[in-house]
């Protein structure tokens, strides 16, 4: 299975994730920075440098709020905010007056403090671990926009089990009983600045104390709509406008009539139809609306009546190079990590969330190692869990399996696990993949249903060995700092 970024800090359409992405939910669909990297190739670079101002920094302290800094090698980054005020971790969300630093680390659970299971209770994995810093007093509901003060919960806890309810233990949560509703206008308000620059206008979230935050939505000057830079294939990222993900569907059982499933109204559909090694990247405009019978293929490659939920709509017109490219990149500096950037076609650099460690050459993320609770920059997996089969008629049990993918510049990477909460994060096993026991001939289904051999030498492919303890003194460490 593949699987996408959450939708939490996320453009519409999201990129590759870890595979145990509970406890990277915000942090793997972080903001994404700038780097000032001018394009010296082109004569008019120096006429550019004196017309535009070099793009804002990526995030700057306020009077109340300050940075929560995740720092290694070459790269400091932002991980967060702090209000010195309430003595809380914030981070910027839509509420009813506007985007205001609200309080994260607190969600809601399905855990009640009435033996009628009535009364719901709040909860942080995080904070059951003794001696994490302050407790937090506010949680904010995001679906309902609305924040309440919090107390810890010291009494039993229930959950409705079996048409009851019943005690619960629940040593691994702490638990909040949930006050009063406080305004909204309790946490900093922000508004919004623009600053020009050669190809994209950068758009900056700066607060009312004065902290500022570069959001990872820019404007594109050659057409003056905002667009984010989402992940269109495995080496690829394009900045596009009004976007949201859509599936395929047929309206005939040939398959042969497309039609495009979605969550929500916009200009652009993005579909991904993944191979392998790609995503089969697709950008197409919205259509008009259908309502019919549909039809999907089925993992043996038939088309079979299925049924949907979601919006459907004619495809328009396909528009993939139509927006603007970014390829991977290892950003400047000398440390062993560094940061992993998408470059333009104009050499502007911007940030991904994730590092790039060079001793490696792999990608890397803040996470604790499972035996020595050291937090460091550990490594996540390079290309999808896919689905392959050992004839070449695709009608065998699917294997599951990764590869280095090198056709896209892969590396060695490994997939983690989660298994416990540290005062840093969550501490994490490493699950190896080995090419001992891969499939030696191997074949995929292609979006088309055909069924199609897969180049094992280009692509070899690996296969999960075991959990094992990631070896954290071979990794560089990472200070979180407030």
């Amino acid at each position: 299975m593949r699987s996408r970024c959450p939708a939490v800090h996320c453009p519409h359409v999201g990129g590759r994730t870890v595979l145990a992405a509970t406890m990277m939910t915000l942090a793997a669909c972080g903001r994404l920075g700038f780097s000032p990297t001018s394009n010296q190739s082109d004569p008019d670079a120096a006429l550019d440098a004196e017309t535009f101002a070099p793009p804002p920094a990526a995030f700057a302290s306020g009077t109340r709020l300050r940075p929560i800094r995740q720092q290694v090698g070459d790269v400091d980054r932002l991980a967060g905010w702090h209000d010195m005020l309430l003595d809380l971790d914030c981070d910027f969300m839509d509420t009813p007056m506007g985007l205001r630093c609200m309080p994260t680390a607190v969600g809601s659970t399905n855990l009640t403090a009435d033996p009628a299971c009535t009364v719901p209770l709040a909860a942080s994995p995080g904070f059951a671990v003794q001696g994490c810093g302050a407790t937090p007093g506010y949680i904010y509901d995001v679906r309902a926009k609305k924040a309440f003060s919090i107390t810890p919960h010291a009494d039993t806890a229930y959950i409705a089990s079996g048409g009851g309810c019943a005690p619960r233990s629940a040593p691994e949560l702490a638990l909040f009983d949930i006050g009063p509703e406080v305004a909204v206008t309790l946490f900093v308000g922000s508004h919004e600045e623009q600053t020009a620059g050669r190809e994209f206008s950068y758009l900056e979230t700066v607060a009312d104390d004065g902290a500022r935050v570069r959001q990872s939505t820019v404007v594109n000057n050659a057409t003056g709509k905002r667009c984010d830079w989402l992940d269109t294939n495995i080496d690829e990222r394009r900045c596009v406008d009004d976007a949201v993900t859509g599936t395929v569907a047929y309206t005939d059982a040939a398959c042969s009539d497309e039609v495009l499933l979605t969550g929500a109204v916009a200009a652009n559909i993005v579909v991904q139809q993944p191979t392998l090694c790609d995503d089969n990247p697709r950008i197409l405009e919205a259509g008009a609306a259908y309502s019919g019978p549909l039809f999907q293929r089925d993992g043996s490659g038939a088309c079979v009546a299925t049924t949907s939920a979601s919006l459907a709509f004619r495809p328009g017109r396909e528009h993939h190079t139509d927006f603007p490219a970014a390829v991977r990149a290892v950003g400047a500096g000398t440390s062993r990590v560094r940061a992993l950037v998408w470059r333009t076609a104009s050499g502007e650099d911007f940030e991904d969330y994730y590092m790039w460690d060079t001793a490696v050459d792999a990608k890397c993320t803040p996470l604790v190692d499972a035996t020595t609770k050291r937090q460091v920059c550990g490594p996540i997996w390079t290309s999808e869990i896919y689905p392959v089969y050992t004839e070449a008629s695709c009608s065998s049990t699917a294997r599951y399996v990764l590869s280095d993918c090198r056709e896209h510049g892969g590396a060695v990477w490994y997939p983690t696990a989660e298994i416990t909460g540290t005062c840093d994060g969550f501490a994490f096993q490493v699950v190896t993949y080995v090419t001992t026991g891969a499939p030696g001939v191997a074949f995929e289904r292609l979006p088309d249903g055909t069924c199609a051999p897969i180049d094992v030498v280009t692509n070899p492919l690996r296969v999960p060995n075991a959990a094992v303890n990631y070896d954290a003194n071979s990794a560089m460490p990472v200070t979180t700092t407030r």
